[in-house]
């Protein structure tokens, strides 16, 4: 079948007041006309109460793009002709020939909206009747092996047979922006992608600890970070290092061993702070579990070194459970974040008192001024 558009399908957004859900949109609309004109793809956008539609002959590209823009939860590649039975008739018929084969079993599967000349029902039946005319084939309305998708919108009818799944969620770039510590690991790349399909433009930072972390990390954090820029269609998502290796230096020679892990920590959390208010973002996102990165209280000593709200979107979930999201994600490579790698050599720990009082003695204030210094606002 030769399909002249796509059919797209947005959930959360429907359900806002006018005034929220026209914005949403708007920035839905924005969000794929970004990823189209990325991939340098033709193509015209209709908007209709629920639905949007892409018109483009470039119609398999264009899937693999929507597929990744967040907000929408499914998409069908269509046939559109008039709303008139006939016409639906006509199509439903030619569609059959090429989709269903000789002994299998078929439903039609029809909805309206805005119009009273057909009804559902006759949809499916009149079209079910010319379909076993056409075709040496059998209706099964439970479990057919074959559906055909009949939408009529006003004097329009969209005729299909998938329904693509996509992550839904929101708009990216609807819910303000929050700065991710991106570490390089998997736990990582997951925490942000799941923020963004939250609708949250996220700001990656990646804490460079050489000599305590390699170029090779940096690398592999590049590559994870290039997987999940995928996903950042109608945003930005480009890496930006906070230069924390002398600081880690002057924590491991200056202060008790048993604090060093979590001075790393404050120390991270103060410089994303500090980013926070460049790109005026609200939050601090980070792949932490309570397997991996510590426990509740080393959490808690961490994050009173930030202003903002530390988020923690994988706290309830175990290492197969983010393996399996990670998969959804990507190709990404698995790996030891930097903070893995520095928290396995300085563990967490140590107690507030002694933590700002170290604090104090290797000015922490300046180090995190000297770290963030090759990072502008762009």
């Amino acid at each position: 079948m030769n399909y002249d558009r796509i059919l797209i399908r947005y959930g959360e957004v429907a359900l806002k007041s006018d005034p929220v859900k026209n914005r949403f949109i708007n920035r839905l609309v924005g969000n794929i006309q970004s990823g189209l004109d990325r991939a340098e793809v033709k193509y015209r956008i209709e908007r209709d109460r629920g639905r949007l539609f892409v018109i483009t002959k470039d119609i398999e590209k264009s899937i693999e793009i929507l597929r990744k823009v967040f907000g929408i939860v499914s998409i069908s590649p269509v046939k559109t002709t008039k709303g008139e039975l006939e016409h639906i008739i006509k199509v439903v018929e030619n569609l059959a020939k090429e989709y269903i084969r000789e002994g299998e079993t078929f439903a039609i599967r029809a909805r309206r909206k805005g119009t009273e000349k057909v009804t559902s029902k006759m949809i499916e039946r009149e079209a079910g009747a010319a379909v076993l005319k056409t075709v040496d084939a059998r209706v099964d309305l439970t479990n057919p092996e074959k559906t055909i998708y009949v939408e009529v919108r006003q004097n329009k009818a969209f005729i299909f047979t998938e329904v693509i799944k996509c992550e839904g969620g929101m708009p990216l770039g609807t819910q303000g922006r929050v700065i991710g510590i991106f570490d390089g690991s998997v736990e990582a790349v997951c925490a942000c992608w799941l923020m963004m399909k939250r609708g949250c433009e996220v700001i990656p930072v990646y804490p460079d600890a050489r000599p305590y972390s390699s170029k090779k990390d940096y690398e592999v954090a590049e590559r994870n970070a290039s997987v999940l820029r995928e996903w950042t269609i109608g945003s930005k998502f480009y890496l930006k290092k906070l230069d924390i290796g002398k600081a880690v230096f002057l924590f491991s020679e200056e202060c008790g061993k048993d604090l060093v892990g979590t001075l790393i920590r404050r120390m991270v959390y103060r410089c994303a702070s500090r980013v926070a208010k460049i790109y005026k973002a609200k939050a601090i996102v980070t792949g932490e579990t309570l397997k991996k990165g510590g426990d509740v209280e080393s959490f808690h000593l961490g994050e009173m070194a930030s202003d903002l709200v530390v988020l923690r979107p994988l706290i309830g979930m175990d290492r197969d459970e983010i393996l399996k999201l990670s998969e959804r994600i990507g190709d990404l490579e698995e790996c030891k974040g930097v903070m893995q790698i520095l928290e396995e050599r300085f563990k967490p720990g140590g107690v507030l008192k002694e933590i700002e009082e170290c604090e104090g003695r290797v000015d922490a204030e300046r180090l995190v001024e000297e770290s963030i210094s090759g990072i502008g606002k762009d």
